[in-house]
């Protein structure tokens, strides 16, 4: 008896379970890119990029961003994305987690940190590029 109760709960779970569709992925990116809208995003991620330039640039980077940038594709496309990439459980984690007033703190707050690490991650690359440069010309010029 305990295992066809058992049986049967299993049973009603699996039916109210939603099936990992296209058109389900889709309805559950729309409930995350409401909570994290794109557009919010872009003017984060332009704040932080902008802190890396000079005063007299920062002004102008935010105006082009702005004025010039196309968040409905941007959105678009990060929908499409996520629909291919990701399961109907793993988006629907991501805006569960996105509902909780933690992780909208958490995410300000790592937006404000990539702005700060921003400059090495710049510098550094600029430093390795270099560095393959000279490599290279050092390689070219023994043979």
């Amino acid at each position: 008896m305990r295992t066809l109760t058992l049986l049967a709960l299993l049973l009603a779970c699996t039916a109210f379970a939603t099936e990992d569709t296209e058109e389900n992925r889709v309805k559950e990116v729309e409930r995350y890119l409401n909570l994290v809208p794109v557009a919010e995003m872009m003017s984060d991620i332009t704040d932080s990029m902008s802190s890396t330039l000079p005063l007299d640039q920062q002004a102008l980077l935010r105006k082009v961003m702005q004025e010039h940038f196309d968040v409905d594709l941007l959105t678009e496309t990060m929908k499409d994305a996520m629909v291919r990439n990701f399961t109907l459980e793993e988006i629907r984690a991501l805006a569960d987690f996105y509902e909780q007033p933690v992780a909208k703190s958490a995410m300000e707050k790592s937006t404000r940190m990539m702005g700060e690490i921003m400059p090495v991650i710049q510098r550094e690359a600029e430093r390795a590029v270099q560095a393959a440069l000279a490599q290279q010309e050092a390689a070219n010029a023994g043979e």
